[in-house]
Formats: C-alpha cells, structure tokens, sequence
C-alpha cells in the first residue's frame, strides 16, 4: 500500500487514500481534514478510486456530517470524476 507524498506536506491539497478499507481512509481523511482546515486551505482533493464505490460512498456519507466541510463535488471525468471526490472546506 503506498501513501500519497502530498498528505504528509504542511499544505497538502490531496491524500491518496486508495487501497485502504474504509476505517484506516476516514482516519486518515480526518487527520488530513484537521491539518488542511488549520492551513485555511479553501478545498481539497480525495482520490478513492472507482472500483465498486463502496470507500467513495462512506467517504462522502461521513464529509456530509464533517463540521469543517462546507461541500463535496465530483471533478470532471479529465479531473478524476468518480474516483476523486473535491471538498470544500469551511473559512
């Protein structure tokens, strides 16, 4: 399993969370949140993967909830589509 260079960074905009099952990527999803809200970043990218879009759905059920999320969107198909979901954070 590799993890994403980008996540460990002080500003990150992206975490790779592919490969990982749902706990260990809302874990990390939520250490990542925490870090990019506190840098005031105005969005982020999480990149899931297709697959079966079980990781995608629970990412984007528990970003619906996430007090520091303001919304999620999908990126265009050139961008990522269904395997990335865009969050906008909170200012």
């Amino acid at each position: 399993m590799s993890t994403n260079v980008t996540e460990n960074s002080a500003a990150a905009t992206e975490i790779n969370v592919i490969g990982r099952n749902v706990e260990e990527a809302i874990d990390a999803l939520e250490k990542f949140l925490d870090l990019a809200f506190l840098e005031g970043l105005p969005r982020v990218r999480i990149v899931h993967g297709s697959g079966m879009g079980i990781l995608r759905q629970a990412l984007r059920k528990y970003l619906a909830k996430h007090p520091q999320v303001a919304g999620v969107t999908q990126p265009a198909q050139n961008e990522g589509g269904a395997g990335v979901t865009v969050v906008e954070l909170r200012q």
